[in-house]
């Protein structure tokens, strides 16, 4: 069989993917398999992205398992967004096509950030009128520079929805590089009138909407875990 080695790539714009294609079992005699970029790409060739080799027919050769496409993203000024390099294998000789026999590539726009809460985590249990420590991280998933923010922590007792219910906090983060995250441990405030139970802990990066980000979104994450909410004794 022959296939591609992963389903799915990332890079930022500006850098170089290596994407690997395989050839499984015993490497005897000679396969080949068509590649080219696949209809839902929304990155243009030539202008976002070179390939080496071009698309057309990888050729393995005895004793060969592995052939690696070279994707080189190109860096622009141009103001783009999230955008999708495709690429898909087919007509093999020799061989079976194997899976996946497409890859999709998400190529990341370097002139703004992407604010993303990549982890949260708080106690199980807290008290009402009382602190608790949550410990959150955000991390600016594209390549432009992200200026200091707020992030929003709420708690809800209903709604696994990032920011619903009550807000009880608000942490300070400082600007962040792109790809870099920062992890902010913060103490918030527990409302005294607050109903006993379990409830949804979530946080929402750059609460006040100060950084023009690639997408607006995908800035909320819930917890795993619920956290006990008793009466403070």
């Amino acid at each position: 069989m022959v296939h591609f080695e992963s389903a799915g790539y990332s890079v930022i714009e500006g850098g170089t993917v290596l994407v690997t294609v395989t050839r499984s079992g015993v490497p005897a005699g000679t396969v080949t398999v068509n590649y080219q970029v696949g209809g839902g790409s929304t990155a243009t060739e030539s202008a976002d992205f070179i390939l080496t080799p071009s698309t057309g027919t990888l050729t393995f050769a005895p004793g060969v398992a592995t052939l690696t496409i070279t994707v080189k993203t190109v860096n622009d000024l141009v103001i783009e967004g999230p955008e999708a390099i495709v690429l898909q294998l087919s007509s093999p000789g020799g061989a079976v096509l194997g899976t996946p026999s497409t890859t999709q590539i998400a190529l990341i726009d370097n002139e703004r950030p992407d604010l993303v809460v990549g982890s949260l985590a708080g106690p199980a249990q807290a008290a009402t009128g009382s602190t608790m420590t949550v410990v959150a991280t955000v991390i600016n998933q594209a390549g432009g520079v992200a200026p200091a923010t707020t992030l929003g922590i709420f708690i809800s007792s209903s709604s696994t929805t990032p920011g619903a219910g009550t807000r009880i906090g608000l942490v300070a983060i400082p600007g962040i590089a792109g790809g870099a995250s920062y992890t902010a441990p913060a103490s918030v405030s527990i409302p005294a009138g607050l109903a006993p139970g379990n409830y949804f802990l979530s946080a929402i990066a750059d609460l006040a909407g100060v950084a023009i980000e690639e997408s607006d979104t995908n800035n909320g994450l819930t917890a795993p875990a619920q956290v006990d909410i008793v009466f403070f004794q």
